[in-house]
């Protein structure tokens, strides 16, 4: 039985940072480190952690049942600042152009991952949908990859309710749950002086599991985004001899997930839970970012700055597990629904 200290510290009175993790005997007394939890990679009943995430720390999520289904996490799409009222007076009052997230909103549905399309509709604020002129243009303010930004706008037309468009993705765009964009949409109003104002909106919109698990759906600022991931998928186990008649591999069948022990800022503590046994070899990959080694079942990845070149939207990873009768591979990935807690 072996311990998992880990040490928090907060820079500043912000979010906890990881200061350090330890792998210890249970027995050990280390003054002044958090007892986050016992790990235990022999156990009987395949090497299952009995993890307890410690009181006080609400930047980690929970860990996941040992049953192999996905786990789907919710969570709100971020709302821009409202800025300037979306009132014809209010808007010609101040400089141009005016920020009012509040003026328009944009909805994406019909969203096709394969063609990479989807159907655009922008809400105008009842105050000033009487005032504009012209049609509204389009644009990709950001995006968690470059290829989401570039976007082809088309078939721009006026509706009872608002517009409606329809949007193009390039090739090699990202199709996975984790891809966000901000989009701008920009209009001109007439003012009651004679001039005109040029009004600008953001809406940010998250890439979302749909009402179907298999669906990929766009949801806009201030609606519920899931996204599901699969914790442990447990494939239907070969039937296996424990008697071994050769000296091949895959004499046995080694059970093996991926635990989110703790998770601060970047930093994300990892730990391979497994029935390999003491004698097992471990080799841990990661798509970007940096991996520690803390012992060779636990890692700390810490994950790339958002901004740093080439940053994916989903980060991913695999660790594979092998001893001398058998071998077994898990995949893991940066879990979305904990970015805003990071």
């Amino acid at each position: 039985m072996r311990k998992l200290r880990v040490i928090f510290t907060t820079v500043g009175g912000a979010m906890p940072a990881l200061l350090a993790a330890i792998v210890a005997p249970a027995t050990d007394a280390c003054g002044g480190s958090i007892d986050y939890g016992v790990i235990d990679g022999s156990s009987s009943d395949g090497g299952r952690a009995d993890v307890e995430p410690t009181p006080g720390f609400g930047g980690s999520p929970p860990v996941p049942e040992w049953d192999g289904a996905p786990s789907c996490p919710t969570y709100i799409v971020e709302i821009p600042p409202p800025g300037t009222a979306a009132e014809p007076g209010q808007l010609c009052a101040v400089p141009s152009p005016a920020t009012s997230n509040v003026a328009a909103r944009v909805t994406l549905t019909a969203y096709s991952p394969q063609l990479r399309t989807a159907v655009g509709v922008i809400e105008v604020a009842a105050e000033v949908a009487s005032t504009i002129v012209d049609l509204p243009t389009i644009a990709v303010r950001d995006a968690s990859a470059s290829e989401l930004a570039a976007i082809t706008v088309s078939d721009m037309t006026k509706t009872e309710d608002g517009y409606r468009f329809r949007v193009e993705w390039p090739a090699g765009a990202p199709t996975w749950p984790g891809a966000n964009i901000v989009i701008a949409t920009t209009f001109t109003i007439a003012c009651s002086d004679g001039g005109t104002q040029t009004v600008e909106a953001l809406t940010k919109l998250d890439l979302c599991q749909g009402s179907d698990s298999a669906d990929y759906a766009w949801v806009s600022s201030g609606d519920a985004c899931t996204v599901c991931h699969v914790i442990a998928e447990m494939a239907p186990s070969p039937i296996v001899s424990d008697k071994k008649g050769d000296d091949l591999p895959l004499g046995m069948v080694i059970r093996l997930r991926v635990v989110e022990v703790a998770r601060a800022g970047r930093q994300i503590l990892l730990f391979a839970d497994n029935d390999a046994g003491p004698s097992a070899e471990y080799e841990w990959r990661v798509s970007e970012g940096a991996i520690e080694h803390i012992a060779p079942d636990v890692v700390l990845w810490t994950l790339p700055d958002e901004g740093s070149a080439g940053r994916r939207s989903a980060p991913f990873g695999q660790v594979a597990v092998w001893n001398d009768a058998g071998a077994a591979v898990e995949n893991f990935i940066f879990s979305v629904a904990w970015q805003e807690a990071a």
